[in-house]
């Protein structure tokens, strides 16, 4: 992840697949050039620079369909424990802001 992918935004919206695999576009809050960083520095290593997983480290998040909800739940309680401490980003470690910021990153992320 050598350059900030400004490419993948425009305004406050993202690009994914929706079910029928065409793309939409959904309003999301957040930066999603702030959360790339966030990423970078706090995921990468595990889940890979473009979210396709690090064998024996971590799974792809590429891709991902969960909410807003559901992913703060993950990284903030490690999935109810069930991830490990090293997914706990408490509100010391990520702001609520950080936290839109990495989740609409992420959801840039498409499967391939």
């Amino acid at each position: 992840m050598d350059q900030l992918r400004s490419d993948i935004w425009c305004a406050a919206f993202v690009r994914r697949h929706n079910d029928l695999g065409q793309f939409c576009v959904v309003a999301q809050k957040g930066d999603p050039v702030a959360g790339q960083t966030i990423y970078a520095n706090k995921c990468a290593s595990c889940h890979g620079a473009n979210g396709e997983g690090v064998e024996g480290k971590g799974k792809g998040v590429a891709g991902w369909t969960m909410t807003a909800a559901e992913f703060e739940d993950i990284l903030r309680t490690g999935g109810k424990g069930k991830l490990g401490n090293e997914h706990l980003f408490g509100p010391l470690q990520i702001s609520p802001s950080g936290m839109e910021n990495l989740y609409v990153f992420v959801q840039t992320l498409l499967k391939k």
